[in-house]
């Protein structure tokens, strides 16, 4: 991660550990933001067919359950109470991202090339020279710099003191799967906790954007090895990946990737046509639809529910209670993959009077 001062170019910085809480919960809000348009692409590839751009994408979406999971355990190092399951937290489709500048529009989409041109566009590198940004920001990078940038300046500023939150709530990286990557918990003495939060933001960014080495971006994300039993590189050149039909090889600009084929099929024999931004609303005379698209938001309350729950409760008493952070996240995980199922009965029907199909919606009553 750049060396940054927090008063930077843009005139704006953290400076108070409300801020602090408040740029980091924005920061649980964004990662979460990023599941439904990548599950929605995801889960509308059809059984059998683009094999290796489903595991590319399911090896994102994994990560930015390590993304939320590391914004969580600094905002929970630091004092503040992630909020996960709130309805007012769940973005209603299209959108923007929370805080950006709002270039560009998230959709939910099937699998397509604008999909993967969409996924590109949140996980664009920001140049080596592009200034922190806590408000209104480009990249998802810049905004995490200046998340970075609050906690030097306010560990200056207070020491110790800063790092006031439970240790109970951290995630023990030995009990939890997530994927590419790696769990950071936010522990030991406060200089030790300043710098693992730190190498925490650090691992949100390179894991989306690449490596800045001297200046230079750089595909890799620094984990060692990834899919296709190659180094790990970062969610934005996956996509183009995806994007480009081929591989990157070591050499390759980042800009253009020059490897072996991946295999894409952007058919409708391969993709199931879900029409786009699904919205219950669709479906209110519909009862089949209907009923089918409540019990994919009912799962999906029920998943948000528990991964709160993981960063918020005080484990002891017995079943649920007891379990630790890391082990009320695996159910969470295996919620998520459930959902699947749900999503795909109802992309499998053509909506009445529509030249396209039904989907979820991702929305909260």
């Amino acid at each position: 991660m750049k060396s940054t001062h927090p008063k930077n170019k843009t005139g704006h910085m953290i400076t108070t550990v409300e801020s602090l809480h408040a740029h980091l919960q924005i920061a649980i809000e964004l990662e979460l933001s990023t599941l439904p348009p990548y599950l929605s692409a995801m889960y509308s590839i059809k059984e059998g067919y683009n094999q290796q751009a489903y595991e590319v994408i399911r090896s994102v979406v994994m990560e930015e359950m390590l993304h939320l999971t590391l914004a969580a355990s600094v905002l929970n190092a630091v004092g503040g109470n992630p909020l996960i399951d709130r309805p007012r937290l769940v973005p209603t489709y299209p959108t923007a991202l929370p805080w950006s500048n709002n270039s560009y529009i998230v959709h939910l989409l099937k699998f397509s090339r604008p999909a993967i041109e969409t996924f590109m566009r949140i996980e664009l590198p920001a140049k080596p020279t592009a200034p922190p940004q806590p408000m209104n920001y480009n990249t998802i990078g810049q905004f995490y710099e200046a998340i970075a940038d609050g906690i030097k300046y306010l560990y200056e500023k207070l020491g110790d003191k800063l790092f006031s939150g439970k240790d109970y709530r951290q995630i023990d990286p030995s009990s939890y799967y997530g994927g590419g990557g790696k769990v950071i918990p936010i522990l030991g003495s406060g200089k030790e906790k300043y710098e693992l939060s730190l190498k925490a933001i650090d691992e949100i960014v390179s894991e989306g954007e690449g490596l800045v080495i001297d200046g230079k971006l750089h595909v890799y994300d620094g984990d060692s090895m990834g899919f296709e039993h190659r180094p790990e590189i970062a969610h934005y050149f996956k996509f183009r990946e995806i994007f480009e039909g081929r591989y990157y090889r070591d050499g390759d600009s980042p800009h253009k990737p020059t490897g072996k084929i991946l295999p894409v099929d952007w058919t409708e024999a391969a993709v199931y046509n879900m029409g786009p931004n699904p919205k219950i609303a669709d479906y209110l005379h519909f009862p089949e639809l209907w009923d089918l698209a409540n019990q994919f938001n009912t799962s999906y309350a029920d998943l948000l529910k528990t991964i709160h729950y993981a960063f918020n409760h005080d484990p002891k008493g017995h079943g649920m209670e007891a379990m630790p952070p890391a082990e009320v996240l695996k159910h969470a995980v295996g919620k998520m993959y459930k959902l699947k199922y749900q999503a795909v009965a109802l992309m499998r029907i053509p909506m009445p009077g529509k030249d396209y199909n039904a989907g979820p919606t991702f929305e909260l009553g």
